[in-house]
């Protein structure tokens, strides 16, 4: 068919006050960008397959790499973790895959297990999961890493990761 228009990308700086307050402690002073597209005058929510973005980012002295994470900002101001978002130290950015365009904010969310120490092998794991609500402690401070994973939770761990590569 014949063109609309110029396709348009614009990323903003998002108007942050409509977070709820839960949504602000998350966020921090982090950024939070509005994406959008337009063919024309035509504002296209679906892209139709995926983008990948990168939100550039400087990490705050101590923060935890893995704790990192990306959400999408909700209409209503709440959050949802997008699962695939992840800082890259070496682009140094957070970094997501995306089948639309909307709000998006750089948020931390570190979740600490007593039991899981930091020179652990599994700790870094462990910590990147925890903090994308993948998969989460027997408490909310135990995460029992010795006990026997159940089929049960074989098959969520499987499910929420299939997200995390989509």
């Amino acid at each position: 068919g014949a063109s609309a228009g110029a396709v348009t990308v614009t990323v903003a700086q998002a108007d942050t006050t409509s977070l709820s307050e839960a949504a602000q402690a998350l966020v921090g002073d982090r950024p939070v960008y509005q994406f959008s597209v337009t063919s024309g005058a035509t504002a296209i929510s679906s892209l139709g397959g995926t983008a990948t973005v990168s939100i550039p980012y400087t990490p705050a002295e101590g923060e935890d790499l893995n704790a990192i994470v990306l959400y999408y900002v909700r209409d209503d101001g709440s959050l949802e973790t997008v699962i695939n978002g992840r800082y890259d130290a070496e682009a140094g950015a957070v970094v997501f895959t995306t089948t639309h365009f909307s709000d998006y904010a750089v948020g931390y969310n570190k979740v600490g297990f007593t039991d899981v120490a930091d020179s652990a092998w599994y700790a870094d794991a462990v910590s990147y999961l925890a903090a994308r609500g993948v998969t989460g402690g027997t408490t909310a401070t135990i995460f029992s890493p010795d006990a026997t994973l159940t089929r049960g939770q074989f098959v969520t761990l499987l499910l929420k990761l299939m997200t995390l590569r989509r």
